[in-house]
């Protein structure tokens, strides 16, 4: 296979995991709603804190991949103004509904709304292929100010990698990947970040282990 081929292949390849992750959640978003826990507690409370502790009050947080707004709400209860966005439609009508002010936003494809100090991605990175997050990295450390911070995770657990999978949250199939802690680090390390905070635990419902960062531009 030529370079040209292999080359549209992987673009062709990622665009379909992008279009079915999607579709997936916007087919289940109620199914998804009532799967994930309504308050932050445990291992997340505590990310999320290790996430703001350098972020001013009077700083701001842009969320991408926000969901049911469950995080956006317990970071504007410390006071904190977070721009939520999505890419699933029924996401945004969720939050156009209650008044909110929500973005459809693809971190892969769409240009931040200006400068940021500071980028929340909570179960979102972990649909994207080795391309797609390298991608997402690097759009994140464009947009951040100096020294501004970013917070994601991703799976550690053994799932077949690059693959679709099914489980027993949601009908549909998701795109999961898995990055060991080690090499997550070396390719945050790459994009022009450097790792302030790294914690490997198990899901709040599951004792699958999920890899949390909080990460700050260089």
């Amino acid at each position: 296979m030529s370079l040209v081929r292999q080359e549209e292949t992987t673009l062709s390849h990622d665009r379909i995991v992008a279009e079915k992750t999607r579709l997936s959640y916007e087919s289940f978003a109620q199914e998804y709603a009532l799967s994930i826990p309504r308050q932050v507690t445990g291992g997340m409370k505590e990310w999320l804190d290790r996430f703001v502790a350098g972020v001013p009050l009077t700083g701001a947080i842009f969320e991408v991949g926000s969901g049911t707004g469950r995080d956006a709400t317990y970071l504007e209860s410390m006071g904190y103004r977070v721009q939520r966005s999505e890419i699933a439609a029924p996401f945004l009508r969720s939050f156009q509904e209650q008044g909110i002010g929500a973005l459809r936003f693809d971190v892969l494809t769409d240009d931040f709304p200006g400068r940021q100090q500071a980028v929340f991605a909570n179960s979102v990175f972990c649909h994207m292929t080795n391309r797609q997050l390298r991608t997402a990295l690097e759009n994140v450390h464009e947009a951040l100010d100096h020294g501004g911070r970013l917070g994601f995770n991703t799976k550690a657990a053994p799932v077949p990698w690059n693959s679709m999978v099914q489980n027993e949250r949601l009908p549909g199939e998701r795109y999961f990947s898995r990055w060991p802690p080690g090499k997550l680090r070396a390719e945050v390390e790459r994009a022009g970040f450097t790792v302030l905070w790294c914690s490997e635990r198990p899901a709040i419902l599951r004792p699958t282990p999920w890899v949390n960062l909080v990460v700050r531009k260089r």
